[in-house]
């Protein structure tokens, strides 16, 4: 009997470790295609939402010359129809203080993204791409 628990609890963590694998390997950093401000302590950064996927803010840091945005997203394995559509998402960035005259700063690639109007598809009157 006790052997047939301590198996059980064996195969029971191997799943476990098995599903983190897997969720580490579809979690993915992903690059910022631009930035705007909404207003000084809010800002809205672009990213692409082209493939099925739950894309994330997964870190932000702030220093007296910059804000380093980090974006993660985790990959859903399955096909869908929209899939590959070059559709992009907007997401929320609330700063401690004010953005000022900050550069932001991709936490994945290091570069300086450039700030944008509106994002793609989003300003009145701009349709979305086809």
């Amino acid at each position: 009997m006790k052997r047939l628990k301590s198996r059980r609890l064996w195969v029971v963590l191997a799943i476990l470790v098995g599903l983190i694998l897997v969720g580490r390997w579809l979690d993915r950093s992903q690059p910022i295609e631009g930035y705007r401000v909404i207003n000084d302590r809010t800002i809205g950064v672009e990213v692409d939402a082209s493939s099925p996927q739950w894309t994330r803010i997964t870190g932000v840091t702030e220093t007296s010359d910059r804000v380093i945005v980090s974006v993660g997203s985790f990959i859903f394995p399955w096909p869908q129809p929209e899939a590959g559509v070059g559709t992009s998402e907007e997401l929320l960035v609330t700063l401690s203080q004010p953005i000022g005259s900050r550069a932001v700063i991709d936490g994945y690639t290091g570069d300086t993204v450039q700030q944008v109007q509106c994002p793609q598809g989003k300003c009145p009157g701009e349709s979305s791409p086809p």
